[in-house]
This record gives structure tokens, C-alpha cells and sequence, in this order.
């Protein structure tokens, strides 16, 4: 039971102040019901509803139309035409059936419409929300539609519009494990896959490869070998060559020369040596078994050895 100080008045009909709503998510759903579905009739008087001493025991708190149209439709008269059914039945399917129509009770009254599910019910709570943040219209218009997400291929072509070239087919196609896509261009190729550079706004983007580092790439298996997808843009040494980041390493390749890529604490160790600019310069090769449970890997003045143990760094002539 609730009094007359747990109402609110839906202020969209005359004399509605006779036959208030419950506070909060009924009010909000009922209003939008006389809205959606206006009375068969206009009322007349201020009849039923609430005393004088707000002492209503059995009220229509709960409910939208039983109060102030009872002058018209007397209780079981079935009056309604079949177009006004039609009407209130597409008004029950769009309120998700938060409202009971008092047609479908044993004596049937369609003058009576009520809150569909027990109070409590979280799917009141869940249609009301969704009214006032704009649903159906009635309370506002709802939010605009999301933009169509942006295909990522297409946007880091824009991106690389001035070295990509032409694209050699239309749309795009899956990679071999049938998660990423690529397209390929006359410059180059792009690469996406949806866990693979992820920005903070949880997009992934798309990378695109220059065809002087795709052609190392794709000597290594592509996205299928050690190297897997690229995981940043290359970047360009004016005149000497192109580096590339990928998930299972780095790809260096000067200018005129084959390309070879670095990883694991090879590639750590000789990032504390300066790298390329460093005294070891560029790769000469990619790493190799150097036997004894070793490996190795030549530079343009050295050698980078690793063992259990670390990596051991030796400068030479040139390889």
C-alpha cells in the first residue's frame, strides 16, 4: 500500500490528478503509456482516485486509465474498434509487456491498463531507464545511432596514401589463421588483426608494411612464421633503409640489400649497444645455431653470441 504523498500526478491528461501514479519507475512508464496510447475519450470529470483524507486503501496507484474514464466505458463494456485494439495491442509489444491490459483479464475491461510485472522486477527498472534516456521518443529523442565502425584497412591506407600505391584488389581478405585481413597494394600491404595493436580506446589498428620490409616478411612465413603481425608503422633512415616492429621481432633492411630480423635477448643486447647507430651497426644476418647450445647473429662490425648465460658481444672487421 502506498498514500497519496508516494504519487505523482502524469500531467498529460485532465483531472489525472484524481488517480495518481506511483513515484518514480511506474509513474515514468505509466506517463509514457497515456502518452504512447492516448484515452479512447476526453475526460470529463474528477471521479474515483483518492479521498480528501488520503486514505485510499485499494488504490490504482499501479495503474493508468482505470480512474477517469469510468463516466465513458463502464467496467466489461467492450466498446473499443478493432483499429483502437490494433493500436493498443502494438503498444503493449512495444512496452515490452511492462504494461497489463486489463482486455485480456477473464471479464474483460479495456478500459483498464496496468504495470505488467511485480513491483521489484528489474525489468521495470531496466524500460523505465531506457524511456528517459530517449526510447520510442516519447520522453525525447533518443541518442543517435553509433557511427558505423571505421573499416581499419581503409583508414591506415589514407594514412599511408603517400608511399601505399594503388590497391591490387577490391576489399580485403582473411589471413590464414582466418582472424586478421590484409589488403595489398602496389607499395606495400596492410595488416590488421582484432588483439594486435590495440589503442587505449580498445580499437585495433591496422598497419601497413612497405614492400621493402614485406619482402623480408614474407620470406619468414608472414603472420604464420616467427615474426607474426606487425605491431607498429615503420620507420624510414633517409638513405640507408626501413625498421619494422613485429610481435616475434624487428625487421632491419637497408636500402639494396637483403633484410633480416633481430628478437629475444639478441635483439635486447644490442639495444644497449646503440642499435643500428651503435658500434655493431646493421644486421648482416639473422640468428643461427653457432653449435654448443649457442646462437649467434653478425652485424656490420661484430658478433652478438648468446648462451644460457647471456650474450656475449664481440666487435670485427667488416662481415
Amino acid at each position: 500500500m502506498v498514500d497519496r504523498d508516494g504519487c505523482v500526478v502524469a500531467n498529460t491528461v485532465p483531472f489525472s490528478n484524481t488517480a495518481p501514479s506511483r513515484a518514480g519507475i511506474a509513474a515514468t512508464i505509466l506517463n509514457a503509456w497515456l502518452i504512447c496510447i492516448p484515452p479512447c475519450r476526453t475526460y470529463r470529470s474528477p471521479v474515483w482516485g483518492w479521498s480528501r483524507t488520503n486514505d485510499v486503501k485499494n488504490s490504482n496507484h499501479l495503474s493508468a486509465l482505470p480512474s477517469t474514464s469510468r463516466p465513458q466505458i463502464p467496467v466489461g463494456l467492450r466498446t473499443m474498434p478493432a483499429a483502437r485494439i490494433a493500436k493498443v495491442r502494438e503498444g503493449l509489444r512495444l512496452f515490452e509487456v511492462t504494461i497489463y491490459w486489463g482486455a485480456d483479464w477473464g471479464r474483460a475491461d479495456e478500459m483498464h491498463d496496468q504495470i505488467g510485472y511485480r513491483r521489484g522486477d528489474a525489468r521495470l527498472a531496466n524500460f523505465a531507464d531506457r524511456l528517459n534516456r530517449g526510447h520510442l521518443g516519447i520522453y525525447g529523442q533518443p541518442a543517435a545511432p553509433p557511427p558505423p565502425p571505421t573499416n581499419e584497412i581503409n583508414r591506415e591506407a589514407a594514412a599511408a596514401a603517400a608511399w601505399i600505391g594503388e590497391r591490387l584488389f577490391d576489399g580485403e581478405r582473411p589471413c590464414k589463421d582466418c582472424v586478421g585481413r590484409y589488403a595489398d597494394f602496389t607499395g606495400g600491404s596492410i595488416y590488421w588483426h582484432p588483439a594486435v595493436n590495440v589503442w587505449p580506446d580498445k580499437i585495433a589498428r591496422a598497419i601497413a608494411v612497405p614492400k621493402n620490409i614485406y619482402e623480408t616478411w614474407a620470406g619468414e612465413s608472414w603472420e604464420q612464421g616467427t615474426l607474426g603481425y606487425p605491431v607498429r608503422r615503420h620507420a624510414v633512415i633517409e638513405g640507408v633503409g626501413d625498421i619494422q616492429g613485429f610481435q616475434g621481432g624487428t625487421i632491419y633492411r637497408r636500402y639494396g640489400q637483403p633484410g633480416f630480423f633481430v628478437h629475444g635477448a639478441i635483439e635486447k643486447r644490442w639495444h644497449e649497444l646503440g642499435r643500428e647507430t651503435g658500434a655493431f651497426g646493421w644486421l648482416t644476418s639473422n640468428e643461427r645455431d653457432a653449435g654448443g647450445g649457442t646462437r649467434e647473429q653478425t652485424f656490420q662490425h661484430g658478433i652478438l653470441r648468446w648462451h644460457p648465460s647471456g650474450v656475449d658481444a664481440q666487435l670485427t672487421q667488416e662481415n
